[in-house]
């Protein structure tokens, strides 16, 4: 008798237990999911193959074992000195004349697919077969596909190979969509027209499904990089660029801030008509601030009222500059609805000063987003030669959580040009307490006075994850009395600099028992201790911020 396939079984071996399909998938599963059908599964078992396809398949982490099913493919790897794989595809004109039954058995269980894996580089000849043949099907090659990721460029990154297997494999069934095929640091001699192209491409079809009008600077990259290449695209691929299903199911979204915000800012406005975004990440890249062609100088358009009615989740990261910020917390119809919001400069061309942030950044956040639980905030104090760095790193966290309301905050502050990463000058916390507050990441140095305050300050939470300022341990330092009796999952870190080697990790190692005695001071009840620099396993992290 067969059970519920979708179920995961526990295997349980013994005479009067015998092993059912479910639990023999899942044991074979274990063997076979690096060679995906080269066991030759079809052979072994109808039953037992059509029960480990689905879960074997289910998520594809580079996309040249898809294009391997096609007739005649030919797939050739080629190991570089950077220890990255050179991935070769030629499909020959035969592959539009035969049937692609093995791909079909496949690609139908495809959920989630990784275009490469990590700094692979792929070139595929034969785009004028594989685009005909999409064209043929009149569907999608991967029509149950859910999340779709592009990865990194590396060494011999070539965007229109990246641009066209994005277009090929778009399915209106996707849900989660994650670009990063740009650079992540500026490059003069790639130019602005290199930051994300299938970005601009969605952008594109999603107007010209809406009817709305978008000025030449979205279209010119797309059109532009065809003209420059000559590997293996051929006339009348802008045509098939252009019938690319559009993407009305996209719940989850990180883009370029440049496929959103050249001209006037329409890109933005466009992505306001998807009707279920629930979570959008708008990143910029690191050093941007030295060219402007990627992004609008002049006046962004308002964000019309009505937009982005489902858009929970908002996430700025590598900002060049708060104009951005600014533009989308002046809008009521983008912030109004957000329950978590991250906001991130960029540490080395963003400074912003501590009373920008007090009076204009926190009162925006606390005025236009009422209903945030969860915040986020990544900045470098900007210096004036008069107000002391070091303390008002500290001294914005109680400012943060008298004026928001938050179960969970994630608090990066690093210090302006000049002042010491790993350390931060004495300050009285408020004599004051925050009950709301139930998760705290703090990537601020803490010494140990501090954060036996900071515990007083915040009696309800449940996670906390600091830094500890690297001194001697005294006797004092333990204390009489514990300040909270709240169970607790705390990870104590240390801080990851150039200029610091490894002194921050030999300092909580060789600490490691003091440092243990006085958490348990602090909590008694302590439920978890985690002491090093190791991914906390209790938060999901986005840049450091905890979310719910």
């Amino acid at each position: 008798m067969l059970t519920n396939s979708n179920a995961r079984p526990t295997v349980t071996l013994g005479k009067r237990n015998p092993l059912l399909i479910p639990e023999v998938a899942c044991m074979v599963l274990n063997f076979v999911s690096a060679s995906r059908d080269g066991c030759n599964l079809a052979k072994v078992c109808r039953l037992l193959f059509q029960s480990l396809i689905p879960r074997l398949w289910r998520t594809v982490r580079s996309i040249e074992q898809l294009l391997g099913l096609i007739p005649g493919a030919v797939v050739t790897q080629k190991r570089t000195k950077t220890n990255s794989n050179k991935i070769t595809v030629r499909i020959p004109e035969l592959a539009l004349d035969k049937p692609w039954e093995r791909y079909w058995i496949y690609s139908p269980h495809v959920r989630t697919l990784r275009m490469l894996a990590s700094k692979d580089v792929i070139h595929v000849h034969g785009w004028n077969v594989l685009f005909a043949k999409r064209e043929g099907f009149e569907g999608s090659l991967l029509p149950n596909l859910e999340s779709l990721v592009t990865d990194q460029p590396t060494t011999g990154f070539n965007p229109v190979d990246y641009l066209a297997l994005f277009a090929l494999f778009l399915s209106p069934s996707i849900k989660n969509l994650g670009f990063a095929d740009y650079l992540a640091s500026y490059r003069p001699r790639f130019g602005p027209e290199f930051h994300s192209l299938s970005a601009m491409l969605l952008i594109n079809n999603l107007a010209a499904s809406r009817g709305i009008a978008l000025p030449s600077h979205y279209n010119r990259p797309v059109r532009l990089i065809i003209a420059r290449s000559g590997l293996g695209l051929y006339k009348g691929c802008p045509g098939w660029l252009e019938s690319t299903p559009v993407l009305t199911n996209l719940t989850w979204l990180n883009i370029h801030i440049s496929a959103v915000l050249v001209g006037s800012g329409e890109g933005l406005v466009v992505l306001g008509h998807l009707p279920r975004l629930d979570d959008l990440a708008l990143v910029g890249t690191l050093g941007s601030n030295s060219h402007s062609g990627s992004i609008s100088q002049g006046e962004l358009i308002p964000i019309p009222s009505g937009l982005f009615p489902s858009l929970r989740i908002l996430r700025l990261e590598k900002m060049s500059s708060t104009r951005i910020f600014y533009h989308i917390w002046n809008s009521d119809t983008m912030v109004s609805k957000l329950e978590m919001a991250t906001i991130r400069f960029d540490y080395k061309f963003c400074p912003v000063a501590r009373n920008e942030i007090e009076c204009q950044v926190i009162p925006l956040l606390n005025s236009k987003s009422p209903n945030l639980k969860v915040v986020g905030l990544a900045t470098t104090i900007k210096t004036d030669g008069s107000n002391n760095t070091e303390v008002s790193r500290l001294e914005l966290l109680p400012t943060l959580l008298s004026r928001l309301s938050v179960s969970a905050l994630s608090l990066n502050i690093c210090p302006g040009s000049g002042q010491n990463q790993n350390t931060s000058l004495a300050y009285s916390l408020p004599n004051r307490v925050f009950p709301l507050l139930i998760h705290l990441d703090a990537f601020i140095p803490l010494s140990c006075c501090e954060l036996r305050a900071l515990a007083a300050l915040l009696p309800n939470l449940k996670h906390i994850s600091v830094l500890l300022s690297s001194e001697e341990f005294e006797y004092a330092d333990m204390g009489n009395e514990p300040v909270s009796l709240q169970p607790i999952l705390v990870h104590i870190r240390h801080i990851k600099h150039r200029h610091l080697g490894e002194s921050g990790a030999k300092y909580l190692e060789e600490n490691r028992p003091q440092i243990t005695r006085f958490i348990k001071s602090i909590w008694p009840n302590l439920s978890y201790l985690d002491i090093g620099d190791k991914e906390c396993i209790h938060v999901y992290r986005a840049f450091s911020i905890i979310r719910l």
